[in-house]
């Protein structure tokens, strides 16, 4: 049976090794330097599914870590270079959360929001990868402000939604969590719709509310 895992890890790979090739590209703009990693990226990945030998792989898994590691540090190196770079950033940061450092995860995307204020995608990724290197998965200060941006930014950004909920949750406020969350469930499939149902009547019923409490009006606020 082939893993999930390793043709993410060739796509990721490929990806950091095409962002510092096609680095001289971003002096054309950003769109020809970000559809040329990613296309690498994705070419990697069916590289691997059409070539690769899986039971190979099973048995000795440590190139393709070692080629994403490698890519790690050939992009930190192009960041040296120009540091400029909130895409560059960001791309550091996923591949270091995929090789499961946290806190370099954390630090590259600091960088990729301080770069990219304006940028919800990056905003809640850096907010999440923030609390993932909280030893207590705590949204701090920081994080609540880049998801609530993030969300002033795009109100229907899901993730940004989802996330601010927990935060929110983390603080006690829970029956603004649930108001929120609330806002997301016409989006949802039956199935998610469900299971988020359940979240927003545990924190209902935490802020002293029915769960069948209707959601505030956008803007309001509970005391």
């Amino acid at each position: 049976m082939v893993t999930h895992w390793l043709p993410m890890v060739a796509a990721v790979a490929a990806a950091l090794l095409a962002a510092v090739v096609l680095w001289p590209l971003r002096q054309q703009g950003r769109r020809s330097f970000v559809l040329g990693v990613v296309a690498l990226g994705v070419a990697g990945a069916c590289l691997y599914l059409l070539v690769g030998n899986p039971r190979a792989a099973q048995v000795q898994p440590a190139p393709s870590v070692a080629t994403l590691r490698d890519g790690v540090e050939a992009l930190q190196q192009a960041l040296q270079r120009d540091p400029q770079r909130a895409d560059g950033w960001a791309l550091l940061g996923r591949s270091q959360a995929e090789l499961g450092n946290a806190a370099a995860a954390a630090d590259a995307f600091n960088r990729a929001a301080a770069l990219a204020p304006d940028e919800p995608g990056v905003l809640v990724e850096a907010a999440q990868a923030r609390a993932q290197a909280d030893p207590g998965k705590q949204f701090d200060d920081t994080a609540l402000a880049w998801l609530q941006r993030a969300r002033t930014l795009s109100p229907d950004a899901e993730r940004a939604s989802w996330l601010l909920g927990i935060a929110l949750r983390q603080r006690g406020r829970n029956a603004e969590a649930a108001d929120l969350w609330s806002t997301l469930l016409p989006r949802l499939e039956p199935g998610a719709a469900q299971a988020l149902q359940a979240q927003i009547a545990i924190a209902r019923e935490a802020a002293g509310q029915p769960s069948d409490t209707p959601a505030a009006a956008p803007g309001s606020r509970r005391g």
